[in-house]
């Protein structure tokens, strides 16, 4: 009798180590307050949800080797996109949803395909992405596809992250607002760092832009793209080593401002700026030691000045800016300190 009791005791034990396991491998450990630590790729897509805080362990999460990659369940806030050869991951409809890494030099987000976003938000509020590197996966290839991608969303925070190439740009949003991108490093990207389409309240600010545009037969369009905006800010950010035709291209957005940046060695083709129909302030910025093909600070839309809405960029005090202004503005920064 006891060595039946001791056997099924020992079953009984048995299986549940066996469902704990399952499950651990399955999903993700669950702290109190809905904080989810995850371990490897199938983990964190398990633990996507609204209300949720998932806090990835070091290491590289390869979206396309997931076991439900490009399978659809309409139970899940995340779908998988044909993206041509492949699949993005998109993460919709979700609510206050932070993505946490263990640093940038420790935790990675990549994805396979090169027409694929690596994660694309649509219809999402109250996203934070903080403390990781996300970008495709070292091969041969040209990227037509970005890296953060947010269409419809708002209220987003992104800081302390690395976004590189060879995606198309490190961050892409489209009608969206309340996005602030901080302490963040946009590398070797081959269309531009950003574009930002439709959207209001945009930051960029105390972060790194180098190596974008460096293909041989192959430069970014333009570095910055702000179209049909209100209230973009780009502050603190130090921007080095690209190539690109244009550097800003702002159309159709008002109240744009750059201050307190460094632009340095960078190989610009067509034009430092591209404005029409907005107003943008520049200040407190250093433009030295860049290569800027016939000295074209403005790239004149059409024939002339008039031709549809070109624009000055203005300095604090609302006067016109020309090449003498920007070669002579100093970079100072933004809350205080000795300028350069």
């Amino acid at each position: 009798m006891k060595s039946h009791l001791r056997l099924g005791f020992t079953l009984t034990a048995l299986l549940a180590v066996i469902l704990v396991l399952s499950c651990t491998l399955a999903g993700s450990a669950k702290d109190e307050g809905n904080v989810y630590r995850v371990k490897n790729v199938d983990q964190f897509l398990a633990a996507l949800g609204s209300g949720r805080t998932v806090v990835l362990a070091k290491g590289e999460y390869n979206l396309a080797k997931a076991k439900d990659y490009g399978k659809n369940d309409e139970s899940k806030c995340y779908a998988w996109k044909l993206a041509g050869d492949g699949f993005e991951l998109e993460i919709k409809e979700t609510r206050n949803l932070d993505i946490m890494g263990a640093g940038r030099e420790l935790t990675s987000i990549v994805n396979e395909p090169r027409y694929a976003n690596v994660i694309t938000f649509t219809d999402c509020a109250d996203v934070g992405i903080f403390k990781l590197t996300a970008g495709h996966t070292k091969a041969q290839g040209y990227c037509s596809g970005g890296v953060l991608n947010f269409s419809r969303s708002h209220d987003i925070d992104i800081e302390d992250c690395c976004l590189y190439g060879c995606g198309t740009y490190g961050i892409t949003a489209y009608e969206s607002r309340d996005l602030r991108a901080e302490r963040c490093i946009i590398k070797e990207c081959s269309y531009g760092a950003f574009e930002f389409l439709n959207c209001s309240d945009i930051a960029f600010e105390k972060g790194l832009v180098f190596d974008c545009g460096l293909k041989e037969t192959f430069c970014c369009f333009e570095l910055f793209s702000v179209c049909n905006c209100t209230d973009f800010a780009m502050n603190e950010v130090e921007v080095r080593g690209n190539r690109t035709d244009r550097l800003f291209n702002i159309y159709g957005s008002s109240d744009a401002e750059i201050a307190s940046c460094r632009f340095t060695g960078n190989t610009i083709k067509q034009g430092v700026f591209s404005i029409n129909e907005s107003t943008v302030c520049v200040a407190d910025s250093s433009f030295a030691s860049n290569d800027i093909a016939s000295e074209r600070w403005y790239t004149k839309t059409d024939s002339g000045e008039n031709k549809r809405g070109f624009n000055y960029a203005v300095g604090k005090n609302g006067e016109k800016l020309e090449k003498e202004h920007f070669m002579q503005m100093k970079y100072a920064p933004s809350r205080g300190g000795e300028a350069d």
